[in-house]
C-alpha cells in the first residue's frame, strides 16, 4: 500500500471515525489502485462506477469493475447518465453529471464520504490550465484534499500521488485497467496539457518544482479563507467602511464572495465591479441576489427579499 495513501487515510480516519466511504472508480489506472488500496486498508466501503454512455466500451468497463469488486468483497453499483448530451462543453457536462449521480447515491443511502482517484498529476494539469486562464491564488492553490459537496464530503487521498506511480502498481500487480479514449483527443484542454507538459521539462520545470509552488500558493488561499472567516464573525454583514475597503483585494475579495454564500465562486468581474462601487462613494445595488449597500460609513449585505438583520 502507497504510504502516502496510507498516510492520508490515517489523519482523515482520526478526524471522521467509523465512516462509510463509497468510491469513484472509472475503471482506469488511478480508480483501480484506490480500489485496492482501500480493500488493504479493510474500508467500509462501496464502488461506484458512473456509465456516461459516451463511449460503445463503457459498458464493458463498469462490468470488470463489477468483478473486480465482487472478487474484493466490496459492493458496486453502475450510475447511468441518461437523456440527451449536450453537443458542446461535453467534457464540463459530464464531470457535473457525474458528481450529481454520485452524490445523490451518497445521500440516498447515507454515506457521508465520497473518495476519488484525483492524483497529483491532475493538480498539475488543473494548475496550467488556471495559469492559462490568468486565474488567481484560488485557481491557482491546487485541488483540496478535502472538500464538502451538498453536505457530503469529497476526500482525494491521493494527491501527493503520481499517476506513473499508479500506473505501476497496477501494472506490477497484475491489475487490469482501462485507458479512456478521450484522454487521448487533443480538443480538450487538458489533454493538450498533459501531452505537451514535456516542454516545461527542458525549461527546468519539473513536477516537483510544479508541485512546490502549487502547496505555497495553497497555504495562501488557506491563510485568506481562514482571515476572512474571522472578519466575517467579528462583523457580520455590517462593515465599518474603512474596515473593509482597506483591506488588502485578496481580502476583501474573499468575503464578499463567502457572504454572499455562492455554491462556486462570483467572477472576478463581477466582484471588481462591486468594489468600484463602492470605492467610489455611498451606493446600493445588487449582486448574486443580495442586496449591498454603503451608506453613513457603513458596508451592509443581505439577501433580496429578506428585512436587513444581522447574522
Amino acid at each position: 500500500m502507497n504510504k502516502n495513501f496510507f498516510s492520508s487515510m490515517v489523519q482523515f480516519q482520526m478526524k471522521y471515525p467509523n465512516e462509510t466511504f463509497a468510491l469513484a472508480i472509472s475503471g482506469g489506472a488511478d480508480s483501480m489502485a484506490l480500489l485496492h488500496w482501500a480493500a488493504l486498508a479493510g474500508l467500509n466501503c462501496v464502488a461506484l462506477t458512473v456509465d456516461h454512455k459516451l463511449r460503445l466500451e463503457s459498458r464493458a468497463e463498469a462490468e470488470h469493475v463489477s468483478e473486480i469488486c465482487k472478487k474484493l468483497g466490496i459492493q458496486h453499483n453502475v450510475l447511468e447518465w441518461n437523456g440527451n448530451k449536450p453537443e458542446t462543453g461535453i467534457e464540463e457536462a459530464a464531470r457535473a453529471a457525474r458528481y450529481d449521480l454520485m452524490l445523490a447515491f451518497c445521500k440516498k443511502n447515507n454515506i457521508g464520504v465520497l473518495m476519488t482517484a484525483h492524483q497529483a498529476d491532475d493538480t498539475i494539469e488543473t494548475f496550467l490550465m488556471n495559469l492559462g486562464r490568468g486565474s488567481g491564488v484560488y485557481g491557482l492553490a491546487g485541488i483540496r484534499e478535502q472538500t464538502q459537496r451538498d453536505g457530503i464530503i469529497i476526500f482525494r487521498p491521493l494527491l501527493k500521488v503520481s499517476r506513473a506511480e499508479l500506473q505501476k502498481y497496477c501494472d506490477y500487480n497484475d491489475i487490469k485497467y482501462f485507458n479512456d479514449s478521450m484522454n487521448e483527443d487533443e480538443s480538450f484542454l487538458r489533454v493538450k496539457i498533459r501531452k505537451n507538459r514535456h516542454i516545461l521539462e527542458k525549461l527546468n520545470i519539473t513536477d516537483s518544482r510544479l508541485l512546490l509552488a502549487i502547496d505555497n500558493l495553497g497555504r495562501m488561499r488557506d491563510y485568506v479563507e481562514s482571515e476572512s472567516a474571522r472578519l466575517i464573525r467579528t462583523f457580520g454583514n455590517e462593515f465599518d467602511e474603512m474596515t473593509l475597503l482597506s483591506l488588502p483585494d485578496e481580502l476583501r475579495f474573499r468575503i464578499l464572495s463567502m457572504l454572499l454564500s455562492a455554491d462556486y465562486p462570483l467572477r472576478l468581474n463581477d466582484i471588481k465591479n462591486a468594489f468600484s462601487k463602492l470605492d467610489a462613494g455611498d451606493c446600493k445595488f445588487t449582486l448574486a441576489n443580495y442586496n449591498i449597500r454603503k451608506l453613513n460609513g457603513k458596508i451592509r449585505i443581505w439577501k433580496e427579499g429578506t428585512k436587513w438583520s444581522k447574522l
